[in-house]
Formats: structure tokens, C-alpha cells, sequence
């Protein structure tokens, strides 16, 4: 049967109406109209699918109740009710230039992806912000290049097709499952693409509430310190457990996790080389 949308927007939420708005306005915004919307929700306390239903008369839009609140499950309802060929899924608080849906399009058509993420930018423009956005990019970026691909779930694209003969994203797996599920797709032998533009925001307001963004941002200028082999001061990297101290625990999980992407790449000259050449193209976003 041939897909009714080319895309399916997929968003799971949970106690999402301040956030939710802001990206369906967005959605309702693209100048590429070939696409529908499917929110999940995982029973929301708040007004989240309420807000969402009011957008029914401006988007071709499916609200949907899962019956656990689980975000991989959720996804994989979406992806079980979407009629397209390409399944994208994003956070709820999310946000996106009113090309984006446009721009995947054309990335699309000049590439060969099944499966596919896109470099971010923060909600800010804050410099420490924009240096954790610029290291995650470059982190991504090295993940390809050392055949260990991953994505954030706030943001995968992949042909529904490939989604089915995946399986889906795996509801067991507590963290790291959007990272399981693009290593899934590439060893079962569909093409990993990365694409720096057109770029979405990614919300760090977890991090901010949470009380970690500052840890968040000394990790990244530190890190791109490293890259560029300036130096650094005593002070600015302390010894023993202090170096993610006030992180709570999954942000220290996340940190950990990229920290050991970093090393795995720093010790590949070829790799690092091609990263300090990306950096230098990116710099004024430091």
C-alpha cells in the first residue's frame, strides 16, 4: 500500500502543555506540508492532550494514548499507527526552523539514509550552551566515524520499513535505548546518516532544572579544550569523583557516556584530525 504522508512526526509526551504548543506551532509552520502528526501520550495529569487536540483544524494530527508510560512503547505505538515512509521522532519540547521538514526532504533525496539524525542547537545562546551543543555535534560526528553510531531520541529519522524489520525501539532498556536502537538499524545493515543541516533545537531545560547546566557547561568547554589542545588550568578540571560534582545521576550517566565516546576517539589521530578540522568550521558557535 502506498504511504498516505511522506512523514510521520512522532512525539511522545507526558505532562507536556507548557512545551507541546510551541513545537505543533512549528509543525504548523513548515513550508513542506507532506506529513502528519501522531502524539502519544502516556497519561498526561496536565491539559498535555487537550493542547494538542486544539491543533487538530491547522495539522493533520492523531492524538494517542498509550497504555504505559514508557517512551520507547510510545514511540513504537506511533510508529504502528503512522501511514508514511519515513517515521521522525522528537521530543515534545523540541523546536524547529520552519524549513526543517523541507530541508530532511532534500537531505533525503541526495543521500542514501534509512536511518538518520541531525546536529542541535540549544534554546539559548548562551556560550556555555552553545559549547555543549558544539561538542555533542562533534561527538556525534565521532561516533560515525568509529563505526559506534549513535542519536538523541529528541530527534531520529528512519524509513518505517527499516523500523519494522528493526523491531522497534526496545521498552526495556531504561536509558541510552535511542542509542540501542540506531546501533540495532546499522547492524542489521541500514545506512547511518548524520545531517548537519537543517539543525533542530534541543531544549536543555532538564539540565536547568535540575541545577546541572553549569556542570553540563564546564564539561563541554573542557572537552573542546582537549580538541583544540589549549591549555587547561588545575582549577578548571578537578581530581577524583569532583569533576561532574552537583550532576544528578542520569546527567552523570550522560556525561560518562560521552566521555567514553571522547576516549575512544582520542585514540584515533585520523578521527580527531577530521574533528579539529569540523571545529574550526564551527568555531563563532563556541
Amino acid at each position: 500500500m502506498k504511504p498516505k504522508y511522506f512523514f510521520s512526526v512522532i512525539i511522545p509526551t507526558l505532562n507536556e502543555e507548557k512545551y507541546l504548543p510551541n513545537l505543533l506551532d512549528d509543525l504548523n509552520r513548515q513550508t513542506y506540508r507532506d506529513f502528519e502528526v501522531i502524539v502519544v501520550d502516556g497519561g498526561s495529569e496536565d491539559k498535555t492532550v487537550a493542547v494538542a487536540q486544539q491543533f487538530g483544524n491547522r495539522l493533520t494530527l492523531m492524538v494517542l494514548t498509550a497504555n504505559e508510560r514508557n517512551v520507547s512503547s510510545q514511540r513504537n505505538l506511533g510508529a504502528l499507527r503512522a501511514r508514511s515512509g519515513w517515521l521522525i521522532f522528537m521530543d515534545a519540547d523540541d523546536r524547529l526552523p520552519n524549513y526543517f521538514l523541507e530541508g530532511i526532504k532534500y537531505r533525503l533525496l541526495l543521500t542514501q539514509a534509512d536511518i538518520f539524525t541531525c546536529w542541535l542547537k540549544p534554546d539559548s545562546k548562551r556560550a556555555g550552551d552553545g559549547a555543549f551543543s558544539t561538542l555533542f555535534n562533534l561527538v556525534l560526528e565521532g561516533t560515525r566515524l568509529t563505526d559506534i553510531p549513535a542519536a538523541l531520541g529528541a530527534l531520529i529519522g528512519i524509513k518505517k520499513s527499516a523500523f519494522k524489520k528493526v523491531g522497534g525501539f526496545n521498552p526495556t532498556i531504561a536509558f541510552a535505548e535511542d542509542r540501542a536502537f540506531v546501533q540495532a538499524a546499522v547492524k542489521a545493515g541500514f545506512r547511518f546518516r548524520i545531517f548537519r543541516d537543517p539543525q533542530f533545537i534541543y531544549s536543555l531545560r532538564r539540565f536547568r532544572t535540575l541545577g546541572n547546566l553549569k556542570v553540563v557547561q564546564r564539561y563541554a568547554r573542557l572537552n573542546l579544550k582537549r580538541l583544540t589542545k589549549a591549555p587547561i588550568e588545575p582549577e578548571e578540571y578537578p581530581m577524583g569523583g569532583n569533576a561532574f560534582k552537583g550532576a544528578d545521576e542520569p546527567t552523570r550517566r550522560l556525561l560518562d557516556k560521552i566521555q567514553q565516546y571522547w576516549i575512544r576517539m582520542a585514540k584515533q589521530p585520523r578521527v580527531l584530525k577530521k574533528l579539529r578540522a569540523l571545529l574550526e568550521q564551527v568555531q563563532d558557535s563556541v
